[in-house]
């Protein structure tokens, strides 16, 4: 599987693990020419932010970032293969398997829903704008923070909204109201 990595100022010379911010990308972006991810239309794609200087320092600074490219979708078992290559004693990556996280957008943030769903390997997730596919319980704890913009064409709004409802649910027993205004 092809992919860009972004290395933060100083990675080079400290020989330490770093935190990894693993992106998958959308359905648009499929193929299998990594340069792809850069395109015009992967606007608020980690790399993209970080290639024109607009991400935010902690970004810029502190992260691994990593973008793989499929064209044959995101499941579990793919991201968990991805990430225990790149996060191995092997690997010249020098990840913190205790620090991975994980974000993707549309298609992407399906696979951020299922990078949650292994057993505590991501520290956390972000889906943006993903399709469910996975139950809330077999998230277990894992921190969820997920966006989607009301006027989504794609993916409709509900299927966000709704894991977020089921999540809260769950966690917080039956109290939805109890982290309004947070992340699940």
């Amino acid at each position: 599987m092809g992919f860009l990595k972004y290395e933060p100022p100083g990675y080079a010379e400290r020989q330490e693990r770093w935190p990894l911010l693993l992106f998958l990308h959308g359905a648009g972006e499929s193929g299998d020419d990594p340069q792809e991810l850069l395109s015009e239309g992967a606007t608020g794609c980690p790399l993209v932010e970080l290639q024109k200087g607009t991400a935010v320092p902690v970004l810029r600074d502190s992260f691994v970032v990593v973008a793989p490219q499929t064209n044959v979708g995101w499941d579990a078992e793919r991201i968990s293969a991805f990430t225990d290559a790149i996060a191995s004693d092997e690997s010249q990556f020098r990840i913190d398997p205790s620090r991975m996280y994980c974000t993707g957008v549309s298609m992407g943030g399906y696979g951020a829903w299922q990078a949650g769903t292994l057993g505590g390997k991501f520290a956390a997730i972000a889906p943006v704008c993903g399709a469910g596919g996975v139950s809330a319980a077999s998230l277990g704890s894992t921190p969820v923070w997920a966006f989607h913009g009301a006027n989504d064409v794609v993916v409709p709004v509900h299927a966000t909204d709704g894991m977020v409802q089921r999540l809260r649910a769950l966690r917080f027993g039956g109290n939805a109201n109890a982290a309004e205004g947070e992340g699940a």
